[in-house]
C-alpha cells in the first residue's frame, strides 16, 4: 500500500509519499492508478497542489470501496530558490530538519483521500536553505515495533535525523532505516515502510 514517486517538470521537482489502506493486490492496482493521474494532472499544467489533491479524491471516491482511503504528501521543490509548497491529505507529518539542528513539523493539508465525495485542501509553504533536509515516510518507520512492543516513534526519528544531519540524503536514509531495523531486532520490520529525504546541499 506503499508508494512515492517523483517527477521534474519546468524547473520543478513534484514529490509523492502516499499509503493506502489495506493489503495486497488491490491497494497496489489503487497506487498505480494514483500515479497515473497525478502525472498527467501535473503534465496538463495543473500544477496547483489543492487542486490537484481535490481531483484524486473524487477519483478515489468514486472508483475504491467505501472503506478504502489514502493518506499522502504532495509536493512541489523548486531546486534553484529552495522553496517548497506542500499539502499533507492525513498523513505522517514530514520532518524538516534546519542545518543548526531546529525541527518543523509539517501540517499544512486536508484530510485523508477517498473517504469522503468532497474536501477542502490547503497548501503549506516552507523554505530550504543550505544544509537543511526533510523526511517524509509512511507510518511502517514511525510505528515499527521493538521486542516489548515499543513503537520507535517520531522522537526517535527526529533525533536519529539530527545526528545525521551533516551527511547527505542517501546515508541520512540508510542511517534511519539502519537504526530502525536494530530497534526491531527480531520482530524485523513488519509493515511497509517508505522514507524519502530531500537535502538542499548549494
Amino acid at each position: 500500500g506503499d508508494y512515492y514517486d517523483y517527477l521534474a517538470l519546468d524547473g520543478s521537482l513534484f514529490v509523492t509519499i502516499a499509503d493506502v489502506s489495506g493489503k495486497g493486490t488491490g491497494p497496489a492496482l489503487i497506487m498505480a492508478s494514483v500515479q497515473a493521474s497525478l502525472r498527467a494532472l501535473y503534465r496538463q499544467r495543473r500544477t496547483r497542489l489543492s487542486s490537484a489533491a481535490i481531483e484524486l479524491n473524487r477519483f478515489l471516491h468514486a472508483h475504491t470501496e467505501d472503506n478504502h482511503y489514502m493518506t499522502a504528501v504532495l509536493s512541489r521543490l523548486d531546486p534553484d530558490s529552495g522553496r517548497f509548497r506542500y499539502l499533507n491529505a492525513g498523513h505522517v507529518y514530514p520532518v524538516m530538519v534546519r542545518a543548526e539542528g531546529g525541527v518543523e513539523r509539517l501540517q499544512g493539508g486536508s484530510t485523508v483521500l477517498g473517504l469522503f465525495p468532497e474536501i477542502e485542501a490547503e497548501t503549506g509553504f516552507c523554505e530550504f536553505a543550505v544544509g537543511d533536509l526533510l523526511a517524509m515516510f509512511t507510518d511502517g518507520l514511525s510505528e515499527a515495533e521493538g521486542p516489548e512492543g515499543q513503537m520507535f516513534d517520531e522522537f526517535r526519528i527526529v533525533e536519529a535525523l539530527r545526528r545525521s544531519r551533516g551527511r547527505n540524503a542517501r546515508e541520512i536514509c540508510g542511517d534511519l532505516l539502519s537504526l530502525a531495523r536494530a530497534f526491531a531486532g527480531p520482530n524485523q520490520l513488519r509493515d511497509d515502510l517508505t522514507l524519502v529525504v530531500l537535502k538542499r546541499t548549494g
